[in-house]
């Protein structure tokens, strides 16, 4: 083998391939395996910060900053089922609450500091403000202006790597429908 491949991905494959941080899967068995092995570095990563001596407020910052880093990475493409955002909101109340009596709810910490929080980043809320970007972006490209321009895609759209070959796909499928805008769709 003159390239050194020694292995295969495809939808047989149990595991999903990474691709700058992202998973790329073709199978819910893939995503599921990727969900669990992160669950997994979460908690052994609360694991280990937990062996410090920290204030409530400075894990309520590791976390936002340190600990949940990867998970915005991955939420800003991939969308995650509703129980693995409770799974990773269990891990985040279980570090947060480390040797506390009484216990504090999750949504207590994840209220502004302004209004007694801690200003914690909800996985979900935050999942969505991540995925709205895209879907915002996408949004505000007015495709009745094509015939202006050489390039029809605002810059906005062309400085991603992802959102001009979606734009075009889906011009691509809308063509033989005769659909004027492409937004109608969302």
């Amino acid at each position: 083998m003159e390239s050194n491949i020694t292995s295969w991905q495809d939808s047989s494959s149990t595991s999903s391939i990474r691709y700058i941080g992202y998973p790329l899967f073709s199978t819910i068995f893939q995503r599921d395996n990727f969900m669990s092995l992160f669950l997994e570095s979460l908690r052994s990563t609360c694991n280990i910060h937990l062996q410090r001596s920290l204030s409530v407020r400075g894990r309520a910052t590791i976390l936002n900053s340190l600990i949940l880093s990867k998970l915005w990475h991955i939420l800003r493409v991939v969308t995650v089922p509703k129980s693995f955002i409770t799974s990773v909101r269990s891990i985040m109340s279980s570090f947060l609450t480390h040797r506390m009596f009484p216990k504090i709810s999750l949504d207590r910490f994840c209220t502004p500091r302004s209004k007694g929080g801690l200003g914690v980043l909800d996985p979900e809320t935050q999942q969505y403000s991540l995925q709205l970007r895209w879907i915002h972006t996408l949004l505000q490209f007015n495709p009745i202006d094509t015939t202006l321009s050489p390039n029809p895609l605002p810059s906005s759209i062309c400085r991603s790597i992802i959102l001009p070959k979606i734009i075009y796909f889906v011009f691509q499928h809308l063509h033989p429908l005769l659909l004027p805008d492409y937004r109608l769709l969302f």
